[in-house]
């Protein structure tokens, strides 16, 4: 997939400088993704739209001490609104993906047609094309600020205040899964997947202020993870949504016995000392 900007924080940043910044480049994908899905069928571009609102709403929770309540339940529930709308064509390429009979692929484009005009057309009603815009321009503002002195003494605070608070209770949310992933039941693997990601987020986000090898060891561990956890979602979804035949069927249930023994020798790692912030 096409990079995304890199948001370089500096330590001299306050929290609210850093809270722009981030917006500003994350809002910058968005539209370049968006642009992607309205105009092209490469699967790139709901991709990358949705990987950029996952972004801004993770970047949204971890500057919360900051940001006005109604406003940040506002672009949070538009930014998740846009996120589930393009889903639906995320999720038929997938299934395009995983189809290997000639049949089966005519159905799937037939099918990932129809709901790219659907999407395309929810894009327009739903003002999609200047989400971005407005969301830069709130933030230009100070429309969006939380009003009294602890929330003045967080814009104000260094960024790594706020990053080591956002880190902190995003590690928690994590860790609260157990320490094994084979224990889990589908949703709550799912949910550990979907609280890993805003992690990685944030402290991509957040790299540039610190440094060393337990930072190194800290992305490399979470990267094995979420590469395991995304196939077992795939394999899950695929199985909700088709119908494999035996051989495809043996061919999952084989990928999903190597993708979970991978996942909890990775989650079992990260759950070491490798925290970064700390």
């Amino acid at each position: 997939m096409t990079p995304l900007h890199i948001t370089t924080l500096s330590k001299d940043n306050t929290a609210r400088q850093a809270l722009r910044l981030i917006i500003v480049s994350t809002s910058a994908d968005f539209d370049k993704f968006f642009n992607q899905l309205m105009t092209s069928d490469d699967p790139e571009g709901p991709h990358g739209a949705r990987i950029a609102l996952r972004r801004i709403r993770s970047a949204l929770s971890g500057f919360l001490p900051l940001i006005d309540k109604d406003v940040l339940a506002a672009q949070k529930d538009e930014a998740r609104r846009l996120f589930r709308l393009i889903g639906t064509l995320r999720d038929a390429d997938v299934r395009a993906e995983s189809l290997g009979s000639a049949r089966g692929q005519r159905s799937s484009q037939d099918e990932l047609g129809r709901i790219r005009v659907a999407l395309r057309e929810a894009m327009i009603t739903q003002r999609a094309a200047t989400y971005a815009e407005r969301l830069c321009s709130l933030f230009a503002t100070r429309h969006w600020q939380r009003r009294g002195r602890k929330a003045k003494n967080w814009r104000k605070a260094p960024v790594r205040k706020i990053a080591v608070r956002a880190l902190n209770r995003t590690w928690s949310d994590c860790r609260a899964y157990g320490p094994s992933v084979k224990d889990l039941s589908l949703p709550d693997r799912h949910s550990l997947r979907k609280d890993l990601k805003a992690l990685r987020y944030l402290a991509e986000y957040f790299d540039n202020l610190w440094s060393g090898k337990t930072k190194d060891r800290f992305f490399r561990r979470l990267k094995s993870l979420q590469e395991q956890l995304g196939i077992l979602n795939d394999i899950a979804m695929i199985k909700e949504t088709t119908e494999p035949d035996r051989n495809a069927m043996k061919s999952l249930e084989e990928k999903t016995a190597k993708a979970l023994a991978k996942s909890e020798k990775a989650w079992r790692l990260l759950r070491k000392r490798s925290l970064f912030w700390t």
